[in-house]
């Protein structure tokens, strides 16, 4: 039902899905998400999501691979990749602004669901605009351009669905869980950063290891401080704790197993001043669906990708010295 739909929703601009649908009939909406005739553009990076998981719907599923092949077929990708950089497409009003989307993390997790496709995004995996960064003493990298949230998610997802992007993305990945740790092991505070959905406004953050140059933020997309909303992710924990499975993880997990709704699944997470975020959203359940899945698969990516196809090396600075692992 999923590829039917994805086969005859309309398009944005004849060219690739919008932004936003209406579910049951599959119309198009503006930023606000009214209906809109035109919709409100596309974003590469929630593209990217989606071709890594059609190629996923390939391999495991030999009589869906044409529908899911078509729906691809369908898609006219010229005007999202410019100059090997991924744009995304933005419609306010009657102008339309395309806009170079992906900062370090999820640009190099979404131009790998392109490459799979055979888009290539050359610059993607390679960006310049990063600096080196020490926190508890782990070396990390971190984005230098604006709106740079650097946090769990892209990075526990790539780890799942695509198993390695470049042995330099994985030292990336196990650096940020790292850093994590050594915060609870100094400051006391279990930590488990990702974006979340929240009850109340801004409705949507991301806590963050670092957002420009100041570590541990929570912050809304449109820039703003919130730092009463600091929290330990539930979907972070469950999936940190599928990916690492060491002691830390073991703690996160046990922070947020019974936090949930007994017929309505789990809740986005536990405010870091002890309160539930009951915000209950399809991102988080559907996250913790897929760790439990990648557990039960012994930790098997869910995608085999040839080495060749990889989207290529992420250049990092230093060397992250290696950590004990625990075992519960």
């Amino acid at each position: 039902r999923i590829l039917d739909s994805l086969q005859r929703m309309p398009l944005y601009n004849g060219e690739l899905p919008n932004r936003e649908y209406e579910i049951a009939s599959l119309t198009l909406l503006d930023s606000h998400s009214h209906p809109a005739p035109r919709g409100s553009g596309w974003s590469t990076t929630d593209l990217g999501r989606l071709l890594i998981w059609l190629k996923i719907v390939d391999q495991w599923y030999p009589e869906l691979r044409v529908p899911a092949r078509q729906v691809v077929k369908e898609w006219n990708f010229k005007r999202l990749s410019r100059n090997g950089e991924a744009f995304g497409a933005m419609l306010t009003g009657q102008r339309e602004f395309l806009r170079q989307e992906g900062r370090l993390g999820y640009e190099q997790y979404a131009a790998t669901g392109f490459n799979l496709w055979g888009i290539k995004l050359e610059k993607a995996p390679r960006p310049s605009s990063t600096e080196s960064f020490r926190l508890f003493g782990t070396d990390l990298r971190r984005d230098t351009r604006n709106m740079a949230y650097l946090t769990s998610e892209p990075f526990f997802l790539s780890r799942m669905e695509i198993g390695t992007i470049s042995p330099q993305f994985d030292t990336l990945e196990d650096a940020l869980y790292e850093v994590q740790r050594q915060r609870w092991r100094h400051e006391g505070k279990l930590t488990a950063v990702s974006e979340d959905s929240i009850g109340q406004e801004p409705w949507f953050v991301y806590n963050t290891v670092s957002a420009g140059p100041e570590p541990w933020v929570c912050i809304s997309p449109s820039g703003r401080l919130y730092p009463q909303f600091k929290s330990i992710s539930t979907k972070a924990a469950v999936a940190l704790w599928s990916v690492h499975g060491d002691a830390y993880s073991l703690r996160l997990l046990y922070a947020v197993k019974d936090n949930f709704h007994p017929s309505r699944g789990y809740y986005a997470g536990v405010f870091e001043n002890g309160s539930n975020n009951t915000s209950l959203n399809v991102n988080t359940n559907a996250i913790i669906l897929e760790a439990i899945l990648y557990r039960r698969l012994g930790r098997r990516p869910f995608l085999q990708i040839p080495e060749s196809d990889f989207v290529g090396a992420l250049v990092l600075s230093g060397k992250n010295e290696p950590y004990e692992k625990e075992h519960p």
